[in-house]
């Protein structure tokens, strides 16, 4: 995977895919970050999880309640 910035870029590109292709680039080895579920709470798995895993639980349609409520809208 490359990480030039000018690889991310273009005019077939959408905003979208730029912001999904730098996600990816956090998201992989080596830096591969994390987030501790038990630090953040909010009936996240009590254990790292990777961000591509957060992203997955977060987005899920069963989480959509939740999100608002933990967020106080």
């Amino acid at each position: 995977m490359s990480t030039n910035p000018s690889d991310t870029a273009g005019p077939d590109r959408s905003p979208l895919d730029i912001a999904e292709r730098a996600f990816q680039m956090l998201a992989c080895a080596p830096s591969r970050l994390a987030v501790d579920g038990r630090e953040v709470g909010y009936g996240l798995p009590r254990r790292p999880m990777s961000l591509i895993e957060l992203r997955d639980v977060l987005i899920h349609p069963s989480r959509a309640n939740r999100a608002g409520a933990a967020s106080g809208r």
